[in-house]
């Protein structure tokens, strides 16, 4: 006892699945910059632990730059976004060989918001850089105090 299509061959042809397209070359992201600023407010969370990131904490922020190519370009934008880390998980972010390969020859002074650190927490700032590539132990974070940007006025 069979049913309406007992021996008979299916209607319809077999679902094929369409070939995946991979993205061209050109759509890759083509560099990375690297950021660090103490936090602004305590919103943004670290891309590795995902713990949230303490006001005022010394953060670090990845940021592939893509390239913009017509309608692919506009994208890309999501690409551009700064991913936040703490000051202890920025190693463990990518790895050393990836830091030795993108920011293998990158002086402190060309990280985007270097220049802005208290003058006691920038050599604290370029040993977690080295450690980055590997090339010493991370360091503890700088001890921030509540009023890095100066007091809040009163209402």
């Amino acid at each position: 006892r069979g049913g309406l299509f007992a021996g008979a061959p299916h209607p319809l042809p077999p679902r094929t699945r369409a070939p995946r397209r991979l993205s061209p070359p050109s759509a890759m992201p083509a560099s990375f910059t690297l950021e660090v600023e103490y936090a602004k407010s305590a919103r943004a969370a670290c891309k590795q632990c995902k713990a949230k990131i303490d006001k005022d904490e010394v953060r670090f922020g990845l940021k592939a730059s893509a390239g913009d190519e017509g309608e692919e370009g506009s994208r890309n934008h999501v690409m551009e976004a700064v991913k936040w880390h703490h000051f202890a998980c920025l190693p463990r972010a990518k790895g050393a060989a990836w830091f030795k390969k993108h920011f293998c020859d990158a002086a402190p002074e060309a990280v985007q918001g270097f220049a802005a650190l208290k003058e006691e927490h920038r050599p604290v700032v370029e040993a977690l850089f080295k450690a980055c590539r590997g090339e010493g132990a991370v360091p503890e974070p700088p001890e921030v105090g509540a009023a890095v940007g100066g007091d809040t006025p009163a209402k």
